[in-house]
């Protein structure tokens, strides 16, 4: 927590800042900041309406960058809003990654671009194309507005999300809203990938960190194929931290070989870990994977839960029920060592105490696994489950 004048009290948040300093300075955005304003969503309607609103009383610039923009009716609703802008005459900017929006008609992208605004594809696919290739994506979910209000998380531009679109079925995932000087940082990532992609060097400010509220908040984005290891160190640092509990929830739950190391290490040592994953999410590869690791995690004493409603898709962890991190990394190892990924950590009891409150929530949807869970498994799926996890140890 920090004073109302910006300067930090708590010594483990100022703690944190310094190991950025000390190990991870090149790779973190910058340093962390106070002076932000949260707002943290467990519902994907009130993210996008929260998002129209900013988009929409955004004066000079609107930057998105997206994983997933499709053309359904979540989709086209902002397009229509982006375009609506650029009509009104201001700086409108979209970024997508060809393979998470592979679904979507061009013609969404092109009704955007028809009304002024700039959109680009992140590494096009195609044979012997410079820059394309099913890996190294980007994976990000981020809006920023004029500079100040920033938009990050799980939570994708498509009816997946919606309950409205989708009702009972619509995935449950985890999104932010800050106002402040980490907006500013959220910027400064989509100006690099920006540049990656386009050669184009957008204007950004770098130095004003004005003041919006009393969160501290540090962003962290793996930005490239040398800061790929970003996430996976973010993790281990913070779980090496950890003396007390960690509540951790992961849709993809296929940890490389140092984070799997981190989660026992703790868990030994004394540390209170329950594992949120669902027990079918939409990619099987996954579930089957993270069902071979479950007899390590147990024999260590990890609690896992399975969550049994619609698709969780959310990523977060709380750390010693002091320090929340939420963002798009998953823990498998594309978002630990190759896409482009973005989380932030934030020092607030308030918004900490949301997600350990949404956390609980999700546990009333979810059973406890037990020593008898492979009861409920297949032969086969068994049988996959432990090759899979071979092979993870083995080669990440």
């Amino acid at each position: 927590m920090i004073e109302d004048n910006g300067e930090m009290k708590d010594g483990r948040f100022r703690q944190l800042g310094r190991d950025f300093r000390d190990r991870l300075s090149s790779m973190a955005v910058r340093e962390a900041s106070g002076g932000n304003r949260v707002k943290i969503y467990f519902d994907a309607d009130m993210v996008y309406g929260s998002q129209l609103a900013a988009i929409r009383e955004a004066q000079k610039r609107v930057l998105m960058e997206m994983y997933m923009f499709q053309s359904d009716t979540v989709g086209w609703m902002f397009a229509k809003a982006l375009a609506e802008r650029a009509r009104d005459g201001l700086e409108v900017r979209l970024i997508y990654d060809a393979v998470g929006s592979s679904d979507a008609d061009e013609s969404v992208f092109d009704h955007m671009r028809e009304a002024g605004v700039v959109v680009v594809k992140y590494r096009p696919l195609g044979f012997f194309r410079k820059g394309s290739g099913f890996i190294r994506r980007d994976h990000r979910k981020i809006l920023v507005c004029d500079e100040k209000v920033g938009f990050v998380g799980g939570v994708n531009t498509g009816d997946f999300w919606s309950r409205t679109v989708s009702g009972d079925d619509a995935w449950r995932d985890t999104h932010m809203r800050v106002v402040g000087p980490a907006a500013e940082d959220l910027q400064l990532l989509i100006a690099e990938v920006w540049k990656v992609a386009t050669g184009e060097q957008l204007a950004v400010s770098e130095g004003s960190r004005q003041s919006e509220g009393r969160v501290s908040m540090l962003v962290v984005g793996s930005r490239g194929w040398k800061s790929r290891r970003i996430m996976r160190d973010l993790f281990v640092s913070e779980l090496d931290a950890a003396q007390h509990s960690v509540e951790l929830t992961m849709p993809y739950f296929m940890p490389t070989r140092k984070i799997r190391k981190a989660l026992i290490d703790a868990a030994q040592r004394g540390v209170h870990i329950e594992l949120l994953v669902p027990r079918d999410s939409d990619m099987p590869v996954a579930d089957m994977t993270r069902d071979g690791i479950y007899p390590k995690l147990q024999e260590a004493g990890i609690v896992i839960w399975e969550y049994l409603g619609p698709i969780l898709h959310a990523k977060s962890v709380v750390i010693d029920g002091h320090v929340g991190i939420v963002g798009s990394s998953n823990f498998d190892f594309l978002s630990l060592a190759m896409n482009r990924e973005v989380v932030v950590v934030l020092d607030d009891d308030e918004t900490v105490l949301d997600l350990q409150l949404q956390f609980m929530d999700d546990i009333l949807l979810s059973d406890k696994v037990t020593a008898r869970w492979e009861e409920s498994r297949s032969l086969l799926r068994r049988i996959t489950s432990s090759f899979l996890a071979w092979v993870l140890k083995w080669l990440f």
